[in-house]
């Protein structure tokens, strides 16, 4: 030990002992100065938020409020007793309805308790209504509520997503609705090809695309090109937590030769692309150029494409198409079949019977 210390100046070492009070005082100060106080902790936590979540919690809460109050309770939740707000959250459960007096699905009871007890952490109540022992009752209350609601036909779903199948994917193909020769349809192709290969959901993961989050590589084995989800943000089941799954490899969609090729659709989409967007950590899908020439290059702008236009890809593409028959014998429009497609992943369906 002794022989490395003598192999550096004792110039090059730091002492505690060597600073003043004074300077220990002002080091302090600074530091204290600049810790965050729980107000701005709490303000950091939900910027952090999905504002889906945010949004959501909101809602619950009004509808929570506004239920309290028909029964005369002015209180915020936060600020009521445990025994007391387990009566009434009892009351909630098995009570609240819509404004136009129908019912709610179970689900939607439960994600009730879920936006109640997030607005409690935000108010640093110390309960948990989900897990402590005196909102027993109420967690009962809504176990049987969800129960009755499912007896009344509730909970069926039935405005799921219809998944299409490959059928369906070839005839939005084959009558132009995806492609390469128009700048909205490119637009759509490239998301609907990120969707099919890689899981991308609509408008969530669309959005916060970058334009270096997607690359096109070649196989050293083959020769084949591919291209390649790099980097992968934030997602509804990846948030970045602590021992979260992670996957084991990037995914890859490689060139097939024929209309659905997501190499041609990717090198089409960066061509016609603005030079200035194509930094990595620029908006992969970007606002289309109404302005342009016929024979301009550059179909789009250097800023994002709205969240409204995204949601729209799908629908646009099978507005006038009918879909084949599902495996229940049913035969899907898209008006059906689409019903809200940001809210799930894009989903194949086989042709084949099991």
């Amino acid at each position: 030990m002794t022989d490395n210390l003598s192999e550096h100046d004792e110039s090059e070492f730091y002492y505690l002992d060597e600073i003043s009070d004074t300077e220990l005082a002002q080091q302090a100060t600074y530091f204290e100065s600049n810790l965050l106080n729980d107000g701005e902790i709490q303000k950091y936590i939900r910027a952090q938020q999905k504002t889906s979540t945010i949004n959501k919690t909101k809602y619950d809460m009004n509808v929570l409020k506004r239920f309290l109050q028909e029964c005369g309770e002015e209180r915020e939740i936060e600020n009521i007793p445990p025994t007391q707000l387990d009566s009434l959250l009892s009351n909630f459960y098995i009570k609240a309805k819509k404004k136009d007096n129908t019912l709610y699905e179970p689900d939607t009871m439960s994600s009730f308790s879920r936006s109640i007890q997030r607005y409690l952490d935000d108010k640093n109540a110390k309960v948990n209504i989900l897990k402590d022992e005196e909102f027993k009752l109420s967690r009962q209350a809504l176990m049987s509520r969800r129960r009755e609601l499912r007896k009344e036909g509730k909970g069926n779903k039935p405005n799921a997503t219809v998944p299409l199948t490959s059928k369906d994917i070839d005839a939005i193909f084959n009558e132009n609705e995806f492609g390469v020769h128009d700048t909205e349809i490119l637009s759509r192709t490239m998301w609907f090809l990120l969707t099919l290969h890689f899981g991308h959901r609509a408008r969530h993961e669309a959005r916060q695309l970058k334009f270096g989050d997607v690359l096109l590589k070649k196989d050293e084995i083959n020769g084949e090109k591919y291209v390649e989800w790099f980097q992968e943000r934030e997602t509804k089941t990846r948030h970045g937590d602590e021992n979260e799954h992670q996957r084991a490899f990037r995914p890859r969609a490689y060139e097939s030769g024929d209309k659905k090729c997501p190499v041609v659709c990717y090198k089409q989409f960066v061509y016609r692309s603005p030079e200035e967007a194509k930094s990595p950590e620029s908006p992969f899908f970007l606002a289309i150029n109404h302005r342009r020439m016929p024979n301009d290059q550059v179909w789009f702008l250097n800023r994002p494409m709205g969240k409204n236009k995204i949601d729209e890809f799908l629908s646009q593409a099978t507005k006038d198409l009918k879909f084949t028959k599902s495996k229940a014998g049913h035969e899907e429009s898209s008006s059906s079949c689409l019903v809200k497609p940001k809210k799930r992943r894009f989903m194949i369906e086989s042709d084949e019977e099991d």
